[in-house]
C-alpha cells in the first residue's frame, strides 16, 4: 500500500514538473479568428483617420473566445509595398486586444508594429501586426511573450466612397505564449 502510494506521489510530482518546464519554455500559440471591423468617431493623433474597432470570434490553443481589438493606424500612401503596386498602405501605429475565454477567462494583448495594405476600388485588404500578449486575468494573469497576427478582409464602405470604414475580417495569430 505505502509502495503504491509513493508511486501515486511521484507521478503527481513528475507530471506537475512537466507541466512548469513546458510553461517556462513556453507554449505555441495559435489562433484562428473571423469578424468585424468597424471606424469608431475617435482620432487619437488628429491625422484625420479614425481607430478602428474589431470584433471577432476565434478558435484555438485555449478553446473558443470573443476579441475585441481597437487600433489606431497611420495613413503612408501608395508606396508599392504592397502586393499590389496599388494598394494604399497604413501603418499600425497602437493596437490593444481582450481575448475573452468561455470560462471567463481574459488575455491582453498590445502592438505598435505592422500594417494593412488596402484595395481602394474593392475594399479588399491584408496585413499583419506584431506585438506582445501582456497578461490577462485568471491563468493569463503573468502572460506574455510575443505574436504575430495575419489577417484579410473586404471594407464595404471603400468602394461606394462612404466617409467611415466597416467590413469583414479573418487571420490566423501565433506566437509563444509564457504563463509565469
Amino acid at each position: 500500500m505505502k509502495i503504491r502510494l509513493m508511486q501515486l506521489l511521484v507521478l503527481v510530482l513528475v507530471t506537475f514538473a512537466l507541466a512548469s518546464i513546458g510553461h517556462a519554455d513556453g507554449l505555441k500559440y495559435k489562433s484562428t479568428y473571423d469578424g468585424t471591423v468597424l471606424d469608431t468617431s475617435f482620432d487619437t493623433n488628429s491625422d484625420g483617420f479614425n481607430v478602428n474597432v474589431v470584433r471577432g470570434s476565434g478558435k484555438g490553443t485555449f478553446g473558443q473566445s470573443d476579441t475585441v481589438v481597437v487600433t489606431e493606424f497611420e495613413p503612408i500612401g501608395v508606396t508599392g509595398e504592397c502586393e499590389s503596386e496599388d494598394d494604399f498602405r497604413f501603418m499600425v501605429l497602437d493596437s490593444n486586444g481582450v481575448s475573452t475565454y468561455s470560462n471567463g477567462e481574459q488575455l491582453y494583448v498590445q502592438s505598435n508594429s505592422g500594417y494593412l495594405c488596402l484595395d481602394l476600388a474593392t475594399g479588399d485588404f491584408e496585413g499583419l501586426a506584431t506585438g506582445d500578449f501582456a497578461g490577462g486575468t485568471g491563468r493569463f494573469k503573468n502572460a506574455h511573450g510575443a505574436f504575430e497576427s495575419v489577417f484579410r478582409g473586404r471594407n464595404l464602405t471603400v468602394p461606394l466612397g462612404l466617409p467611415y470604414g466597416f467590413g469583414s475580417i479573418n487571420g490566423v495569430t501565433t506566437g509563444t505564449l509564457y504563463l509565469k
